[in-house]
C-alpha cells in the first residue's frame, strides 16, 4: 500500500495516452480518499506536457468534485518532477492564472510556493522571474508577495550551488 503511489508514478511518467486518461477516469470515479492521493501524485509525474496541462485543467474546471486540498495536490504535485514540469507549471499559470484566481487565489500562492522550492537552474530562476514580474503587472500579485517568491527562489537555487 505503501509503494502504490511510486508505482503510480513510475507507471504513468510516459504512460500513453489511453492509459492515463484511463487513471484519471479511475480518479474521477474513486471515492477513496486515499486512492485519491495516490493517483494524483502519480498523475503529476507524467512528463508529456499535453498530459500535464489536461491534468492541471482538472483543478480548476468548473463543478469539478475533488476537494480544495484535492484541487491543490492537482496543481502542485508536479513541481517535483524535474525542469520540465515546473516550466509545464508556469506556462500553465501564465495561460490560467485569471481563472485559477477566481477559483481561490490560495491555489496561485500554492503553486508559486511549490515552483520555488524547485528551482535548481539560473534559466528556470529567469523563467520564474518573468512569470512573477507579469504577475505582478497584472496585479495578480502584491510586491511583497513578488519578493517573498523570488527571495524563495533564489534560496532554492542558492542551496542547490
Amino acid at each position: 500500500p505503501e509503494y502504490v503511489g511510486l508505482i503510480y508514478c513510475n507507471g504513468l511518467r510516459t504512460a500513453n495516452a489511453l492509459l492515463f486518461i484511463s487513471m484519471q477516469n479511475r480518479l474521477l470515479r474513486s471515492t477513496d480518499e486515499v486512492e485519491r492521493w495516490n493517483i494524483i501524485g502519480g498523475l503529476a509525474c507524467t512528463q508529456n506536457y499535453d498530459h500535464l496541462v489536461f491534468f492541471l485543467n482538472l483543478a480548476i474546471t468548473p463543478g469539478n468534485t475533488h476537494s480544495f486540498s484535492e484541487r491543490s495536490r492537482i496543481l502542485t504535485a508536479p513541481a517535483s518532477n524535474g525542469e520540465q514540469s515546473l516550466i509545464t507549471m508556469i506556462e500553465f499559470i501564465e495561460m490560467k492564472f485569471a481563472v485559477i484566481i477566481d477559483d481561490s487565489p490560495v491555489l496561485l500562492t500554492n503553486m508559486l510556493n511549490s515552483i520555488s522550492w524547485f528551482i535548481a537552474s539560473e534559466s528556470l530562476y529567469f523563467r520564474y522571474v518573468l512569470l512573477l514580474s507579469d504577475l505582478l503587472c497584472y496585479r495578480a500579485i502584491t510586491e511583497e508577495v513578488f519578493f517573498n517568491h523570488l527571495e524563495s527562489a533564489r534560496a532554492s537555487l542558492d542551496w542547490q550551488v
